[in-house]
């Protein structure tokens, strides 16, 4: 996808820039529909719980984006610059109690614990597509559009989103 290119000039020292934040992480709500029917069918017939089935079927989502992945894709468009996010890690939220926002999760009522899948990716990471460091802050108000953009593609009833700021070491942001 071309994105408004960013000229880098010939022989230029590209700027470095401090990222806000250390990482962002996008917590991914149950999704909605006929994609929702199916993992419940894939968990009722495997006998596995719905956390592991959608956490798998996540994981598989985006492991599928070799090359060029949807985080890709929507922070390019939101920072109006192809870039990579370059690292990615796939992890989750874990629950003992039950909760009405994550209701979808539980299958039968003996089940008390669920594993919500997330995504965690690194802004100090990212990079402009050519591979040069990136020299613009991404921001809390970047990664709601990405959730949003996410959410949509695929087609979840919410997302969560933190961030650990980079200066203040173990504060989050949510």
């Amino acid at each position: 996808m071309a994105i408004n290119q960013v000229l880098e000039p010939f022989n230029s020292q590209p700027r470095v820039f401090n990222q806000t934040y250390l990482d962002l992480t996008f917590v991914l709500g149950p999704p909605s529909g006929e994609r929702y029917e199916m993992l419940v069918e894939t968990a009722q017939l495997s006998g596995d719980s719905f956390s592991k089935v959608y956490r798998t079927y996540i994981e598989e989502v985006f492991a599928s984006f070799d090359e060029k992945n949807i985080l890709d894709d929507a922070f390019s468009c939101v920072l109006g610059t192809d870039i990579k996010t370059n690292d990615l890690f796939p992890t989750y939220q874990f629950w003992l109690k039950r909760k009405d926002k994550i209701a979808k999760f539980y299958l039968s009522p003996e089940e008390e614990s669920v594993e919500i899948p997330a995504v965690m990716v690194f802004p100090p990471k990212f990079t402009l597509k050519s591979g040069l460091p990136l020299n613009i802050n991404v921001e809390m108000e970047h990664a709601k559009y990405v959730s949003a953009f996410l959410g949509k593609a695929l087609k979840l009833d919410w997302i969560d989103m933190s961030g650990t700021l980079s200066e203040q070491g173990d504060q989050w942001y949510e």
